[in-house]
């Protein structure tokens, strides 16, 4: 069983790669720990 599905990790990397805000930010956005 996982924790965060396939599908929500790209989304986190994709938003990463394309936007100008650091990790922490994104990984709050998207509710992650």
């Amino acid at each position: 069983m996982t924790k965060y599905s396939k599908e929500l990790k790209m989304k986190v990397v994709q938003d990463y790669l394309t936007s100008s805000i650091g990790y922490r930010l994104i990984a709050r956005k998207y509710g992650i720990k």
